[in-house]
């Protein structure tokens, strides 16, 4: 009886099963390209952290926008690196998380689930950061 090749399950083994050579081999593709990506992201994620930084600074020097000299501190910058710290870390996890999802999926879907989900994440890690200025703009006075 000839074992099969692309099932979930390719034979029997004493005390358990061994997963096919297909579903290992896409388990492994789908790690590796998720991997690949996450520089883009991390790279993305910081260029726009940066951004938005400097976006605030120059919104609170160049503008004529009066904000209480209580939110002007050097601490409000290190909370907001804290922040952008944290939210980095968040979207890590839902990277990760995605990479877990994908393996769910039919094979026929999953180039397509790629394509979907990091375009959405690489758009959000972009535009979310620059919710700052914009909060800061509907403050002024």
């Amino acid at each position: 009886m000839p074992i099969p090749a692309d099932g979930p399950v390719a034979g029997a083994r004493a005390g358990g099963w061994i997963p096919a050579h297909g579903a290992v081999t896409r388990a492994a593709d789908s790690k590796a390209w998720w991997a690949k990506r996450r520089l883009v992201l991390n790279a993305a994620l910081v260029a726009a952290g940066m951004a938005s930084l400097t976006v605030d600074a120059a919104l609170l020097e160049l503008s004529r926008c009066t904000i209480p000299k209580s939110d002007l501190t050097p601490m409000t910058l290190v909370y907001q690196a804290l922040e952008y710290l944290g939210a980095m870390a968040v979207a890590n996890a839902a990277w990760f998380a995605a990479g877990q999802l994908e393996r769910r999926l039919d094979a026929p879907r999953v180039p397509a689930y790629r394509r979907w989900t990091f375009g959405l994440a690489l758009a959000s890690s972009a535009l979310l950061p620059f919710l700052s200025p914009l909060l800061l703009l509907a403050r002024c006075r």
